[in-house]
């Protein structure tokens, strides 16, 4: 596949049709997010951002962690 300015064109979703082919396969993500985003703030007053993806046990979620510098490790209870 070519990469040119030629080859590049501004569209639209509703496109989308013209541009398929015979065969191409498009795949849908139905899935549901849970609404578990939980922003706080460390004592030196950076931020912190907690995004729960799914919980694994009733004490336990697979989560996501972002904050403004890494915070320092945590003991387990």
């Amino acid at each position: 596949m070519e990469h040119s300015a030629a080859a590049l064109r501004d569209l639209q979703f509703a496109d989308l049709p013209q541009l398929l082919r015979p065969h191409d396969l498009l795949v849908f993500n139905n899935t549901r997010v849970m609404r578990a985003r939980l922003f706080g703030r460390k004592s030196s007053g950076g931020r912190v951002e907690l995004l729960i993806e799914r919980v694994l046990t009733p004490h336990i979620a697979l989560a996501h962690l972002r904050a403004s510098k890494a915070p320092a490790a945590v003991q387990r209870c």
